[in-house]
C-alpha cells in the first residue's frame, strides 16, 4: 500500500506508559491497514498475536484489511483475541465479533484461530498470551476505550501489547483527544502500554 497524507508525526514523548505519538493522517482506515501489514512482517515469533475492538471505526479500519492487505498478511498466522465487546450474543451483527467476523475474516476466509471474548473477564484474561503483537482500540466522546455497559478485559491488558493502535475519528472526538493529549482526568489518558501510535483523522484533529 502507498501512503497518503500522512502529517508529520508529533515528537514522541517519553510518559509513565512509554513512547506515545500523535499522528494526523488523511486516510485514517488505510493508515491502519498499513500499520496492521508492517507490524505482521516485523512480528518476532510464528504467529501474530491482534487483538480486536469494535464500533464504526473499526469496522472501516477492518474492511479496509480485508479489501487491501488480504494479500499482505499471512492470515492463517494471524491469531485475533477481541478485547471489547458489547452486551450481546456473539452472533448478532452489531457485536464486536460479529462485526469483525463479518467484514473481515469471513471475507479473508482464513484465521489461525478467533477467540471471542468470555464472559468472565478474569477467565478472558487467563486466555490471553503473555505477549500481543498489536491491540486496536478506538477513542470514544467521552474519552473511553472500551464500551460502556459491556465486557472487557482489564486495562492492563495494553501492558501485554508491543503496541497499541489507537484510532481517532470524528469531529465529536475532538474535545476527547485535547483532553487525552493534556493529561486530563478521562480514561484514554490513563492508557498504559510500551508503545502507543495514536492515528488521528483530521476532523478529529481540528
Amino acid at each position: 500500500m502507498t501512503r497518503r497524507g500522512r502529517a508529520r508525526p508529533d515528537q514522541a514523548r517519553p510518559a509513565r506508559s512509554g513512547q506515545v505519538t500523535f499522528e494526523v493522517v488523511d486516510d485514517l482506515a488505510g493508515e491502519f491497514a498499513e500499520r496492521l501489514v508492517e507490524a505482521f512482517h516485523s512480528r518476532p515469533g510464528q504467529l501474530f498475536q491482534l487483538g480486536l475492538t469494535g464500533g464504526a471505526c473499526a469496522r472501516r479500519c477492518y474492511e479496509q484489511l480485508a479489501q487491501h492487505a488480504e494479500t499482505q498478511i499471512d492470515w492463517w498466522l494471524v491469531d485475533a483475541w477481541w478485547v471489547d465487546e458489547l452486551d450481546l450474543h456473539l452472533d448478532e451483527p452489531d457485536s464486536h465479533y460479529g462485526m469483525a467476523r463479518a467484514v473481515l475474516f469471513d471475507v479473508i476466509g482464513a484465521a489461525y484461530a478467533l477467540h471471542p471474548l468470555a464472559p468472565d473477564a478474569a477467565e478472558a484474561a487467563a486466555l490471553l498470551p503473555d505477549r500481543l503483537d498489536v491491540v486496536h482500540l478506538d477513542l470514544g466522546p467521552d474519552g473511553s476505550l472500551f464500551s460502556a455497559g459491556g465486557r472487557r478485559l482489564p486495562e492492563a491488558v495494553t501492558e501485554r501489547a508491543d503496541v497499541v493502535l489507537v484510532t481517532v475519528a470524528g469531529s465529536d472526538r475532538r474535545d476527547a483527544l485535547r483532553a487525552v493529549r493534556a493529561g486530563e482526568n478521562v480514561p484514554a489518558a490513563r492508557l498504559v502500554a510500551d508503545r502507543q501510535v495514536w492515528l488521528v483523522e483530521r476532523a478529529a484533529a481540528g
